[in-house]
């Protein structure tokens, strides 16, 4: 989960640094923002997000989403894969 700041660009820059990385770069990414409108969503989109969620949002949307994500990201794994990331660790079945 990603919080979409103001100003735009620093979000902007620091989605394609973790796009440009070879390790991080299929690390799935939502974007969190209080920003609805299109240009900002776009742009988060264009940059690499993986979807867009304004906040303040359901927490079981938000979950939702986040299983969504994983399932496109990593179709061949099963569901109860923990996926780790620069020592986080984020298992799905927690999220339900």
């Amino acid at each position: 989960l990603m919080e979409w700041t103001w100003p735009e660009r620093e979000s902007i820059d620091m989605l394609l640094a973790l796009r440009a990385n070879m390790q991080t770069r299929g690390l799935p990414v939502i974007v969190l923002s209080r920003h609805g409108d299109a240009r900002a969503k776009v742009a988060a989109l264009d940059a690499g997000a993986d979807d867009y969620v304004v906040k303040p949002c359901d927490t079981g949307e938000l979950h939702a989403r986040i299983r969504a994500v994983l399932r496109r990201r990593a179709p061949h794994q099963h569901g109860d894969d923990i996926l780790q990331v620069n020592g986080l660790r984020l298992d799905p079945l927690t999220l339900g």
